[in-house]
């Protein structure tokens, strides 16, 4: 008996889990030798329980200290962190216990503590790997929706406009009209030209910053207002537009054009007025020592309640695809002025009454 004794001490002795019997008092009465080099600096540090406390992470000890004292039960285990004294980090370790008597007074308890680093870090890893897999397959399903949409609506402004071309062929005196028919068709194939480059820029916003540059964007505007008249041109669209005189320069690129024809487009598809009014103004403003172009988008659509007006932003998912044009979605138009450094929020028309309409605005650093 005495030999398989020494034989199983010297077996824990060399183990790397922290095997330990643990009495009534929280006082340590055994602990085998590889624990101690590793997690301690000599014997008398560990004889009382506090001072194992101390090895244990702060996040941890709590929890350790009330499952040790009050819900010591077989079967139930717990995780925790502690210290090592060999390479200063956190490990983790899964405690498991079991009560016995070595007299009828006193109770005892064995502690097995198992290093289940490897596993953490393995599982991880796992989670990681499996966050970026979704992250992936949500993008490729967002970029193939996206052409999807915006694909179809291009081609299907090319055929509208070539049916009725075909149409006013047959009389001679619309030769205005088949002018502006082939504008029309000539404007949507620029578009579908300007979808690719766009489509790429935004597959890398996330991985890289894209180049900010100095760029007009009145022209911009303007070439989507008459683009928001002209695909929904089965709809009473009234738009007026408050601009300062000249040119308005701000730091951007290619992106804001899809910023502004998203806002505008959510202003006529959330709109269940026979009338739609939108308003478009842009201002100069100092905020501190930058300098901005304010943009306001201000409708008479169905608006946005105050619980989801910061919401609107933050959806974390690809699958925010507009109907009509880019359908990027408010949460890459946010992210596309974050690139700007710039800022956007949406306000009430009115003030108190979200039913009446938005005020989307937007701050854009100018040069």
């Amino acid at each position: 008996m005495n030999c398989l004794q020494e034989i199983y001490q010297l077996i824990n002795e060399e183990r790397h889990d922290l095997i330990g019997i643990l009495n009534e008092n929280l006082e340590f009465e055994y602990l085998n030798h590889s624990s101690i080099k590793k997690f301690f600096d000599k014997m008398n540090q560990i004889i009382k329980f506090p001072s194992f406390l101390d090895n244990i992470h702060p996040e941890d000890k709590m929890k350790v200290l009330k499952f040790l004292q009050n819900e010591l039960k077989e079967g139930i285990k717990i995780q925790f962190r502690i210290r090592s004294l060999d390479t200063e980090d956190w490990i983790w370790f899964e405690l498991r216990c079991k009560r016995f008597q070595k007299d009828p007074k006193n109770l005892h308890c064995i502690l097995i503590i198992y290093n289940i680093n490897f596993q953490k870090i393995l599982i991880n890893k796992l989670n990681q790997a499996e966050q970026i897999y979704k992250t992936a397959i949500g993008k490729a399903n967002f970029y193939r929706d996206l052409f999807v949409h915006d694909f179809n609506n291009i081609l299907n402004n090319i055929k509208s406009s070539s049916n009725l071309c075909m149409n006013f062929l047959k009389n001679t005196n619309n030769y205005e009209k088949l002018k502006e028919f082939c504008q029309i068709i000539i404007d949507q194939v620029n578009r579908g030209v300007k979808l690719i480059q766009n489509v790429h820029l935004l597959s890398k916003l996330e991985e890289s910053k894209p180049e900010i540059k100095p760029i007009e964007v009145k022209k911009i505007l303007r070439e989507c207002i008459r683009y928001l008249k002209s695909t929904f041109n089965d709809r009473e669209i009234y738009i007026r537009d408050n601009l300062p005189p000249g040119n308005i320069f701000v730091l951007g690129n290619n992106l804001i054009q899809q910023v502004f024809e998203n806002i505008l487009i959510n202003a006529v598809k959330y709109n269940d007025k026979d009338e739609i009014n939108i308003k478009v103004r842009a201002s100069y403003m100092q905020e501190k020592s930058t300098s901005f172009y304010k943009f306001e988008f201000i409708d008479n659509a169905i608006g946005v309640t105050d619980d989801k007006k910061k919401k609107i932003f933050e959806n974390t998912d690809y699958s925010d695809i507009s109907d009509k044009g880019m359908g990027i979605g408010l949460t890459l138009v946010k992210k596309i002025i974050g690139t700007y450094k710039g800022k956007i929020w949406v306000e009430n028309r009115v003030e108190g009454d979200f039913s009446q309409g938005s005020n989307f605005i937007i701050l854009i650093p100018s040069i």
